[in-house]
């Protein structure tokens, strides 16, 4: 698989929810792991998706939460629904991150495949 299929396959899901990334318990695998979903009357079905890339070594990994942001989301009393009311909006606790940047424009539902790199 080159750059492009790549990109092509998370287009995929561009918008969704980010359920887990991360080395594998083994090491040698980088996984991401996501739950999309699309209006009803689309017809297409929620999934769970998994992204595999064996043999990797190295994953570089970025965020677009603005540094302040960051910052405050570092609270530990966020980590628990009940301590973190009245702290803010955010919760760190949900297990779950939306994969669409608030800035960046939004990218139309196209069909799901599975991809392993």
């Amino acid at each position: 698989m080159d750059r492009d299929e790549m990109r092509r396959a998370f287009d995929d899901v561009f918008d969704q929810a980010l359920v887990f990334h991360g080395f594998t318990d083994y090491m040698r695998d980088y996984e991401v792991l996501t739950y999309s979903i699309a209006d009803p009357q689309t017809g297409i079905k929620p999934s769970f998706d998994r992204y595999l890339f064996r043999l990797c070594v190295r994953a570089n990994v970025s965020s677009t939460v603005a540094p302040d942001i960051w910052q405050r989301s570092l609270d530990e009393r966020l980590i628990e629904h009940e301590t973190g009311k009245g702290v803010g909006r955010l919760r760190v606790g949900g297990q779950v991150a939306g994969a669409l940047p608030r800035h960046a424009p939004a990218r139309p539902l196209s069909g799901r495949r599975p991809l392993v790199a």
